[in-house]
């Protein structure tokens, strides 16, 4: 299984996910390249361990995710 689901298995809190996409998020930010997808998965990947987010938010629904995903990205670009 990936180091992220055996992370939230366990109940640690912490996973590599912001040495990751929040590295590529941070980076973009740092040379003005838009990471939107990387942002998105940091935010949301790091809240799910957290608890701040249901585990069951997105089990085994993939579209959800996206979803999630579409609807942040028209909040930011609707006035």
């Amino acid at each position: 299984m990936p180091s992220f689901y055996l992370d939230l298995k366990a109940g640690r809190g912490v996973t590599e996910v912001d040495a990751l996409n929040g590295a590529v998020a941070r980076f973009g930010r740092r040379f003005g390249v838009p990471t939107p997808v990387n942002d998105f998965l940091n935010q949301t990947l790091q809240a799910l361990a957290a608890g701040k987010l249901p585990r069951e938010s997105f089990a085994r629904n993939p579209q959800k995710l996206l979803e999630s995903y579409r609807e942040i990205q028209s909040q930011r670009t609707t006035p």
